[in-house]
């Protein structure tokens, strides 16, 4: 399966980005990713996006956690500390 990605430079608000508009094979769904660095490449572009991706789920997962212990132990039960570990690969 191919994947395609063009890159355009462009210039929003002022500001000079890269713009890489990707598609899978003949059906697949566009999609568009845009970086303020334009000496990036599309290959570490997609590796930086998927770095930050998944630190986003790490702290999205642990403000839910948070969210819980929180409403299981009020402030007065002194819940001193919670550990969550990261097992991202």
């Amino acid at each position: 399966m191919k994947l395609y990605y063009p890159q355009y430079i462009a210039e929003i608000d002022g500001v000079k980005v890269s713009v890489f508009i990707t598609k899978r094979g003949t059906n697949g769904a566009w999609h568009t990713i845009v970086s303020t660095n334009t000496n990036l490449s599309f290959v570490k572009t997609i590796e930086i996006y998927n770095i930050r991706w998944t630190i986003e789920v790490f702290f999205y997962v642990k403000s839910i956690v948070m969210q819980s212990v929180t409403k299981k132990f009020p402030k007065n039960q002194g819940v001193r500390s919670l550990t969550l570990q990261n097992h991202f690969p």
